[in-house]
Parts: C-alpha cells; structure tokens; sequence
C-alpha cells in the first residue's frame, strides 16, 4: 500500500487513532504510509515498511511496539509558532540581563531599549 496526500494536506495533520483493543497494526511489505500512528492498547509491528513524517505511538499495557528488518520511521521537525518576532525576545532577554546588573548599569541598559 502506498498513500498519496493531495490538496495540501501535511503527513503531521494526520493522526490515526487506533485507540481501545482491537487487531494488531501492521505495516509491511515496502508500505509507505504517512501520519501519527496512536494505538496505546494494541501492538503494532513495521515489518519491511516505511512510516514517512509521521510518529509511532504504540506499546502501553506491556503490548509490543516493533519497528524491525529495514523500515524507517522518518520524523518531522516540530513547527514552532512565535507569538512575537525574534528580535522582541533579544529585547527582552537585554532587558532582563540589564536588570540583573542592578545599580546603575541595569538603569543604562535599560535606557537603551
């Protein structure tokens, strides 16, 4: 089985909740799969497969989570979203280091912002 994601739908938006009993989870035979894989209750087993910018949560309740004989696991670098611009967080940080002088040089430091 090989996914296709269109219509700008990002592997890391994708989630599937395998959660409660249930059969195991099996990716195999050169399968290219993309998403979160989330089955805390049930074992899951990548044989031969390949999980692209995705995770696998798998494993809970001492059921087996198994990722063996050549498949990849390839992970997404976490996104980060700034709620300010980079440079307010340098004029913080100077700010707070200006403060942490004390006295007389806090008071200039902090003048210069």
């Amino acid at each position: 089985m090989t996914m296709t994601l269109t219509g700008g739908v990002l592997a890391d938006n994708i989630v599937w909740n395998l959660n409660g009993l249930g059969g195991d989870v099996v990716i195999s035979s050169g399968a290219l799969v993309y998403g979160n894989f989330l089955a805390p209750d049930r074992q899951l087993v990548s044989d031969h497969g390949t999980v692209a910018e995705g995770r696998l949560i798998a494993g809970g309740s001492g059921t087996l989570l198994s990722v063996h004989s050549g498949s990849r696991v390839n992970n997404t670098p976490e996104r980060r979203c700034l709620s300010r611009p980079p440079s307010s967080f340098l004029a913080l940080a100077w700010q707070a280091w200006g403060r942490s002088w004390g006295g007389k040089r806090g008071r200039e430091a902090s003048r210069l912002l």
